[in-house]
């Protein structure tokens, strides 16, 4: 038998949540079809936000291995002031043996609750 060395990408949700301008997000598990991903090595994610805003210029968002916060496996800060997506490959991927849970931190913005989409890239672990 031999091994394939061929990446089998896992095809996660995008998922949103409205976040009042002075809150964090909630601890959102990462899903494949409305389902927690029960493992898998984290290379890159895509957020998005509703509107751009002076404030967010260093919005942290934490990859995490359990519901409950558990260890912070990954954080990272986006800069959402002009622009009003983030897109990243990590130079080093991640790998979750339990489901991963995202947090978007405070986000300290102005005006209306904004509306974050995240999708994370994973690729399966044998």
């Amino acid at each position: 038998m031999s091994y394939s060395s061929k990446p089998i990408w896992i095809p996660i949700d995008k998922q949103a949540e409205e976040i009042a301008t002075t809150a964090s997000g909630t601890m959102t598990a990462v899903q494949s079809a409305g389902v927690n991903i029960p493992r898998g090595i984290c290379v890159g994610y895509h957020i998005r936000v509703s509107a751009a805003n002076g404030a967010l210029g260093a919005l942290p968002v934490d990859l995490y291995d359990a519901q409950t916060g558990g260890d912070l496996l990954y954080r990272t800060t986006v800069d959402l002031t002009a622009e009003t997506e983030d897109v990243a490959q990590l130079d080093k991927p991640i790998p979750f043996f339990e489901t991963p849970y995202f947090q978007i931190g405070n986000v300290g913005a102005t005006g209306g609750p904004l509306t974050f989409t995240v999708r994370y890239m994973f690729k399966a672990l044998a």
